[in-house]
């Protein structure tokens, strides 16, 4: 060691003891490994049988229980609801006649009340609601009698009547005249068949050339599990196949491609059939988790590879080895910073990823150099030359001020980054769901379900006169906001069931006309609007289609105005799936802050133990600050959203940039430990590490990019942003790490091992 500095000054070469270590243990590997091939190559094959018998046990799961808070209070007000009342769910299906055919027409009325009846046998509705089986109650001198709804007539006179009770109106028939409105009550959305089957009735069961559109939950999750199942499908593929083609571009034959490719997909394999043995779940968040550990998974195996190639297989592991031990610890710890979020799917999605990051190193390290030890590996690579010309740029404080520019620029961006949970905006435009969304809009005003439940403080019934004519006041305060698409109480069924009045009865008679409703399956079940025990009631309000901030700003104030008409003695709950997800969504907003600075201490902490000071620590970290607050500063200022996928991006884009660093800094350390001047090291480790550097980086850009043909919009936009902050990645590596290297060591001669 050089004497003019302390030992420890700055160690920018491999003189500790932790290294060492490492270096030992890998020689002690590399030695094992050449002489027991066969026995390594037989292990692995029996784990991979065993593993990838698992993949068949997968399975996909959309069910929001995976980003469920069990003990967050929004859940608990959730859950307070669902136990209330039967059903929590309501799902929507807008029907209009064939051409020519009037909108009451008796045979289409019939075909109606045929779809009522067999919706009402399947097994997750709990109620359902049409025109065509609503009833009056008319309540003579000495009898009661049920009247059909829809009056005798013409087709156009009993129009006319229909459409002009409010009841009907914007409920059971479109608000613009032209279509009929199924609703069902469920008490099960996640059953994997519920629309499949509904669908099936409504083709069985109304005319030929009718038109539909359902719109609920129910219809989203299945979309949504067809186009995971399509991301699984395709993506995998794709990614195997561009991954192929650059890797054979940059190593110059298909054939040195081959082995690195085969590492990737038994790392993937090996993760998905450890997660199906488990019998964890693919969720919306994990479904890109085999693409994603294909991709990653390279980026080891492609210096492995050139090291192979360069100088056999025991030198590349001594070389290339610890470095890889770095870029594996920083990779999965980016990726367990999901963890902090808070949010169950995110979690499991970190801690599966993390999993197949250290899979990805493990072939890495064994099945890799095993497959590039046969003789059909190929020609030793010959690397291109670096011209040197940045390590000899005499303006390294250039190059920082340009970064610290382009920082501040993009940096503003990421305080306009706001959250989004709408999925029906996670599809694209002209299909069906969209499609339909937009029918449902067109007919009702709105689409998104909310529930505003009401009870007593002191335990009383909600069927009394006082607490009635509080919620009649509720609920036309609630009708003058503007939006309110449409609001249905239960003042407003008994007025039905009455034929007069608003609503306002006492208990006896309230009790009696409800009870009477559900002999006769009534226009409104009385349990979608009461609980069984009458002492709570709920006010179901039909909302447009609102951004995830927009929904808790309007559920915020719904809140208010009830609270402030009811006062203390009652007790107000507003919840609803859509608002459950929106206010989900601010968790992970909040949780992106948590898992950022919990991945950034990670790292920074497994650079000082790498670099041995905290002055190269720092040195090394900062260039990875680019791509991050680059392309969250991009997010804000284009207005992409934060939404389940890309709310990862910032913890796994900074363990995903960091790897080059570790590589071309050791790379530099080596090359001062053998006593080269600054420029030279530089210039040394962009011609070795930087070789495979760039080429693991276009073959990582491929891979996210192929991200792209997903259907699921947070998919794309989490491989396309990925990358962008991938290449700012590298452009941060191969400049702007050298000019910090310059700044810190212009003046330090070489230390000597």
């Amino acid at each position: 060691m050089s004497p003019h500095r302390p030992p420890d000054a700055t160690r920018p070469h491999p003189d500790g003891r932790l290294e060492g270590a490492v270096e030992r243990l890998f020689a002690y590997h590399a030695e094992l490994l050449l002489r027991w091939p066969r026995r390594f190559a037989l292990g692995v094959g029996v784990v991979t049988l065993l593993l990838f018998a698992g993949m068949g046990r997968l399975t996909v799961d959309v069910r929001l229980n995976a980003f469920v808070v069990k003990d967050n209070p929004d859940y608990l007000a959730f859950h307070h609801l669902r136990e209330r009342f039967d059903n929590d769910e309501l799902l929507l299906v807008v029907i209009r006649p064939p051409a020519g055919v009037a909108l009451l027409d008796p045979a289409m009325i019939a075909s109606l009340g045929a779809v009522h009846d067999a919706a009402t046998a399947l097994e997750s509705v709990a109620w359902v609601s049409s025109l065509a089986r609503a009833r009056h109650l008319v309540l003579g001198d000495d009898a009661i009698s049920f009247e059909r709804w829809i009056p005798a007539g013409g087709v156009g006179e009993a129009k006319a009547t229909v459409l002009a009770d409010p009841q009907v109106r914007g409920r059971l028939a479109g608000r613009d005249g032209e279509s009929l409105i199924l609703r069902l009550g469920l008490r099960d959305s996640d059953s994997p068949t519920l629309v499949t089957d509904l669908h099936r009735l409504l083709s069985r069961h109304l005319p030929p050339g009718s038109h539909w559109a359902t719109v609920g939950t129910p219809v989203i999750k299945q979309e949504l599990r067809r186009a995971l199942l399509h991301d699984v499908r395709l993506l995998v593929p794709a990614a195997s196949a561009g991954s192929f083609l650059l890797l054979a571009l940059g190593l110059g034959s298909l054939r040195r491609a081959v082995a690195p490719l085969a590492t990737a997909l038994l790392a993937s394999g090996w993760t998905l059939g450890i997660m199906g043995w488990v019998g964890a779940p693919l969720t919306v968040v994990s479904a890109i988790a085999p693409a994603l550990i294909l991709v990653l998974a390279l980026t080891d195996a492609v210096h492995v590879t050139v090291a192979v190639h360069r100088d056999g297989v025991r030198a590349a592991l001594l070389r290339i080895g610890p470095a890889c031990v770095w870029t594996s610890a920083t990779t999965a710890a980016g990726f367990l910073g999901l963890a902090f979020m808070g949010i169950p799917a995110l979690v499991a999605t970190g801690v599966w990823m993390a999993i197949g990051v250290t899979l990805g190193f493990f072939h890495a390290m064994v099945a890799l150099p095993l497959l590039l030890h046969l003789p059909a590996a190929g020609n030793p690579l010959v690397e291109r030359a670096s011209n040197g010309r940045l390590p000899r740029c005499g303006r390294p404080w250039l190059l920082v001020a340009i970064a610290v520019v382009f920082l501040g620029l993009l940096l503003p961006g990421i305080g306009r980054l706001d959250a989004e949970t709408d999925m029906v905006r996670y599809f694209p435009a002209d299909g069906a769901l969209r499609v339909g969304y937009r029918d449902a809009e067109a007919a009702l005003g709105g689409s998104i379900p909310l529930s505003v439940m009401v009870e007593r403080r002191d335990g009383g019934t909600v069927l009394d006169e006082a607490t009635l004519g509080d919620v009649v006041r509720l609920r036309d305060a609630l009708k003058e906001q503007p939006q309110i698409a449409s609001l249905t109480a239960l003042p407003d069924l008994l007025a039905t069931l009455r034929g007069e009045g608003n609503g306002v009865v006492g208990e006896a008679e309230g009790a009696q006309l409800l009870l009477l409703a559900d002999l006769a399956g009534g226009s409104g079940p009385a349990r979608t609007f009461i609980d069984p025990d009458h002492r709570a009631t709920r006010l179901l309000l039909l909302l447009p289609e609102l951004s995830s901030a927009r929904m808790v700003e309007v559920a915020r104030g719904v809140k208010a105005i009830a609270e402030r008409l009811l006062g203390d003695d009652y007790r107000v709950t507003v919840a609803g799936t859509a608002l459950h997800e929106a206010r989900m969504m601010n968790l992970v907003s909040q949780g992106l802050k948590r898992g950022m600075a919990a991945a950034l201490a990670v790292i920074g902490l497994l650079f000082w133990a790498l670099m041995g000071s905290w002055r190269w620590g720092l040195a090394a970290i900062l260039p990875n600050l680019l791509p991050v607050g680059g392309v969250l500063g991009i997010m804000g200022w284009t207005g992409l959203h934060l939404d389940f996928s890309t709310a990862m991006i910032g913890t796994v884009a900074l363990g995903l940039a960091v790897d080059d660093t570790i590589h071309l800094n050791l790379s530099f350390r080596h090359a001062r430990g053998r006593g080269m001047e600054v420029n030279a090291a530089i210039e040394e480790a962009v011609c070795t590490s930087g070789v495979a550097v760039k080429l693991s980086t276009w073959v990582l850009v491929g891979g996210f990019a192929l991200l792209a043909l997903s259907t699921f919009a947070p998919t794309r936009h989490f491989g396309l942003l990925t990358c962008v902050c991938l290449s700012l990645a590298l452009v941060a590596d191969i400049w702007l790490f050298p000019a910090l290297v310059l700044l810190l060591e212009r003046n330090e001669p070489p230390a000597v091992d």
